[in-house]
C-alpha cells in the first residue's frame, strides 16, 4: 500500500508507463542510459537500400529535406566530415539544435553532441547514429542519450511526457529516413 501511495502522483500524471526501464514503446526501447542521470531512446530500422547510400544521406550533415520537423538547416563552420563539423536546426516547433561531430566513423555513423537547442534539452546529451548492411540492404540505429535541464523538474517532465514524445519522434524521424532512402533504390 504505501509503495502505490508513493507513485500515486505520477500514475494520476499519467507518467507510469514511462518510469518501467527498459520498456519497448512505440517509438522503440526507452531505458536508462550508460550514462548516468541520462535517459536513452534507441530505435533501429531495415532499409531496402545500399549501406553506401545511407551513409551517403546522413554524412551530407547539413541536408535534412527529408525531415518533415526541420524547417532548415546549415553548416555552422567550414568542416563538411568528420570531427567538430556542425550545423544548426529550425524545427518545425518554432524552435532550435545546434550539433556538433565528436565521433567519426567513415561509412558507419558518427556520434553528435547537443551544443545548444530551445528544447529543455541539456548539453550533456549526444545521440549516435549506426549503420550495418550491405549493397541490397541496410540496418539504421538511432540512439539519444539526453537529460533535460531545470533538475527536478526536467526530470518530472521527462517521465511525464517528454520520453513518450521524444520516442514518438524519433519513429517518425526514421520513417521519413527509410522512405527517402527506399525512393531511391
Amino acid at each position: 500500500m504505501k509503495t502505490i501511495l508513493k507513485f500515486l502522483p505520477i500514475i494520476l500524471l499519467g507518467g507510469f508507463t514511462a518510469l518501467s526501464v527498459g520498456c519497448a514503446t512505440k517509438g522503440g526501447m526507452v531505458s536508462d542510459s550508460q550514462t548516468p542521470g541520462m535517459t536513452k531512446i534507441f530505435y533501429e530500422v531495415e532499409v531496402n537500400a545500399p549501406k553506401a547510400e545511407v551513409w551517403k544521406l546522413l554524412a551530407d550533415f547539413d541536408n535534412l529535406s527529408w525531415a518533415r520537423s526541420v524547417t532548415s538547416a546549415h553548416y555552422l563552420n567550414e568542416k563538411r566530415e568528420g570531427i567538430g563539423m556542425a550545423r544548426h536546426c529550425d524545427l518545425e516547433s518554432g524552435g532550435h539544435i545546434v550539433e556538433r561531430i565528436t565521433r567519426w566513423r567513415e561509412g558507419n555513423g558518427f556520434t553528435y553532441a547537443i551544443d545548444d537547442a530551445s528544447d529543455p534539452i541539456s548539453t550533456e546529451s549526444y545521440v549516435t547514429w549506426n549503420i550495418s548492411g550491405d549493397e541490397h540492404q541496410s540496418k539504421v540505429s538511432f540512439e539519444a542519450n539526453y537529460k533535460l535541464k531545470y533538475g527536478i523538474l526536467g526530470k518530472a517532465m521527462n517521465v511525464v511526457m517528454v520520453k513518450r514524445k521524444f520516442s514518438n519522434n524519433i519513429v517518425e524521424f526514421m520513417g521519413e529516413l527509410k522512405s527517402q532512402l527506399e525512393k531511391g533504390a
